[in-house]
């Protein structure tokens, strides 16, 4: 009996431990609950400027992609001003600074001073492919050439846009003078064409040794950082300034707003000459303006200030196509008639000044010919009803040296 007593008495101060033990346990539990809801404002506070913080961060980070986007926006049109300024300049000026290159030949100031007007020029050139290349492309692009197409290792293809290309570049001065004419008269006639884009591809030559460059272009210089290379064109002048012309205009269709681009990496002058020459045989242009079998600097010299003066002379009578109808000529077809048949040698002629009064004294005797004479030459007219109504036209005008070229066997 004694012994029940004493297993209870156990049983019990077990099961009175045990609830003490639950009992302090939940009272620490709840005094933990009750410091945690004491805490719950500053919680709710710090979550709150967590919430804010982040909130923050978005907004900053929304701010500054915006001001990102301003920034290159900005960018972007003080770009285009610079193209537009440039490209305006460049526009102006090439046609003179082409024949002053001829007439630079002939004296030592006139070499210094075009030596200065060429740093000029790739100043900024070096201007306007800084400011494109700051709004970054992708890898292989190029800030003046434009979208790499394909990389054929012996040259490269890229879709470049006209306007860029025409500010960005540097002009080979052993090509055919740059004309103001022949580019509005381009203009003019992809302005009305049906056809889309621009035919064929425009090419470059990179300027300077290319030294590891990758796809895009870039070149080392002397202090071991990689600067973008520049390029020379070689052919498609015209085209180009034609683009400037509609830019200017607000008529560069989207489909003229890009042009392909053939980049050559660096080679001598020979080189160049040999890829003119290729290229222009394909197309031809007049013999007297190729590197190689062309007349000699100093004859381009003498021909070109002559027909120059000829058409300051006789404005009307001088039009920009090669293939201009009877009585009117074009300058570089009358440099490349005169060259051709080696008016300058059969003549002894020395000068530009020679060759003028040559030629105006020509001009006098063709115009001393009655009608019927020049019924029986024939002339460079199709029929006898526009060879008459040619020759009213020159007689109108007192310059005969359209109607034919007969003349120049004299």
């Amino acid at each position: 009996m004694a012994a029940r007593k004493s297993d209870a008495e156990a049983q019990l101060q077990a099961q009175l431990i045990a609830k003490t033990q639950l009992l302090e346990s939940t009272t620490a539990e709840l005094s933990a609950l009750k410091g945690i809801k004491a805490d719950l404002p500053r919680l709710k506070k710090e979550v709150a400027t967590a919430k804010e913080e982040v909130r923050q961060g978005k907004m900053a980070e929304l701010e500054h992609k915006t001001q990102i986007t301003d920034l290159q926006q900005a960018l972007r049109l003080s770009k285009q001003d610079l193209e537009e300024v440039f490209g305006k300049l460049k526009f102006a000026e090439q046609e003179s600074a082409s024949l002053g290159r001829l007439r630079s030949e002939t004296s030592e100031d006139k070499r210094q001073l075009h030596a200065q007007q060429q740093a000029a020029a790739e100043a900024s050139v070096r201007l306007v492919t800084e400011a494109s290349e700051a709004l970054g492309s992708d890898a292989g692009d190029h800030p003046i050439f434009g979208e790499l197409l394909a990389d054929l290792g012996y040259k490269r293809l890229y879709r470049g846009a006209p306007s860029t290309l025409w500010a960005g570049t540097l002009m080979w001065e052993r090509q055919r003078a740059f004309r103001q004419s022949r580019a509005s008269l381009i203009a003019a006639s992809k302005a009305r064409s049906p056809v889309q884009g621009w035919p064929g591809s425009i090419t470059i030559v990179e300027q300077g040794p290319r030294a590891d460059a990758g796809a895009g272009g870039a070149e080392s210089s002397e202090s071991g950082v990689e600067s973008t290379s520049i390029g020379v064109l070689i052919d498609g002048q015209h085209r180009l300034g034609a683009a400037h012309l509609l830019a200017q205009r607000g008529k560069l269709e989207e489909a003229l707003g890009t042009i392909l681009v053939e980049v050559y990496p660096p080679m001598n002058e020979q080189g160049k000459k040999d890829l003119f020459t290729e290229i222009n045989r394909a197309e031809p242009v007049l013999l007297v303006d190729l590197p190689d079998g062309g007349a000699s600097a100093d004859d381009n010299v003498i021909l070109t200030e002559a027909a120059e003066a000829l058409s300051e002379r006789y404005p009307t009578m001088f039009k920009p196509s090669h293939s201009c109808r009877s009585p009117h000529v074009n300058v570089d077809v009358l440099r490349a008639e005169l060259h051709r048949v080696g008016i300058l040698s059969r003549h002894q002629l020395t000068t530009s000044e020679q060759l003028v009064q040559w030629l105006e004294t020509t001009n006098a005797e063709l115009g001393a010919q009655p009608d019927a004479a020049w019924a029986r030459t024939g002339g460079r007219s199709k029929s006898d009803a526009a060879q008459t109504k040619a020759l009213g036209k020159a007689r109108d005008h007192n310059f005969f040296l359209g109607l034919s070229w007969e003349w120049l066997d004299r």
